[in-house]
């Protein structure tokens, strides 16, 4: 039994030395200083973008993957959409927001239709191992809330949590099977409440975040860089197209 413990311990502190290499020196320092000193990200909230050309207006809310903290508000989910379409785009989301949050930011937008709500969630609910049976009552007064205001809602989700680099493999396991759970979850009720759910969800073996999460992620290895938001842009961009969702048609 001691030889079984020792071993478990073994492997745990050589996941943790690995998780520390990849960090590197740059990324402790970096990660010192947010948890010291309160720097670090850029931004808690993401500025709307305003086209006043354009007669579609977007509406974003939710958590760090609509925020984009850590990258030019132009390479964010919400930047490229304005960019490439010429819509409006209002911003809601904030770092750290969970499913039940997401009521009151749309309740702070104006009061107004939208052609299209994006909600970005679900990934702080499996992190902080939110009940489940709360977030599936979460997420259904969710997007009743968003269709009362949009002609079109999207549920974003973003993918496996279980793959981020910044987590050890045996927190990443825990993470990954919550991540599957919560996806199961989201993907009913999105089809029951006629919602398209889109989301770019890989197995660790096949994360191409992952794999290659020196290109994709950014130092604190836990949000994606300009590069990974692209790949997120693509996704979502062809996914609208499948949903029949248009953009670029007055």
């Amino acid at each position: 039994m001691q030889i079984i413990i020792f071993s478990i311990f073994i492997l745990v502190v050589i996941d943790i030395l690995i998780v520390l290499k990849r960090l590197r020196v740059s990324g402790l320092i970096a990660s010192y200083k947010l948890l010291f000193h309160d720097i670090g990200y850029h931004r808690r909230t993401s500025p709307s973008i305003i086209r006043n050309s354009h007669e579609k207006t977007i509406l974003m809310v939710g958590d760090c993957t609509a925020v984009g903290p850590m990258i030019a508000v132009e390479d964010t989910l919400a930047g490229k959409l304005a960019d490439t379409f010429r819509v409006n785009v209002i911003n809601r989301a904030i770092n750290g927001a969970k499913t039940k949050d997401i009521v009151n930011q749309i309740d702070s937008a104006a009061s107004k239709k939208f052609f299209l709500t994006i909600l970005h969630t679900g990934n702080n609910d499996i992190s902080q191992l939110t009940n489940l049976d709360k977030l599936r009552k979460d997420i259904i007064v969710a997007l009743d809330k968003a269709k009362s205001v949009s002609e079109h809602v999207i549920l974003f989700r973003g993918g496996n949590v279980g793959s981020f680099p910044i987590f050890p493999v045996f927190i990443g396991w825990i993470y990954a099977a919550r991540s599957r759970k919560v996806r199961t979850l989201f993907q009913k009720i999105a089809k029951d409440k006629s919602v398209t759910y889109i989301e770019k969800f890989m197995e660790r073996k096949e994360d191409i975040f992952l794999k290659d999460y020196r290109d994709y992620y950014c130092w604190d290895l836990l949000h994606l860089n300009s590069r990974g938001y692209k790949v997120w842009f693509d996704c979502l961009v062809e996914e609208m197209g499948k949903a029949n969702i248009r953009l670029d048609n007055i």
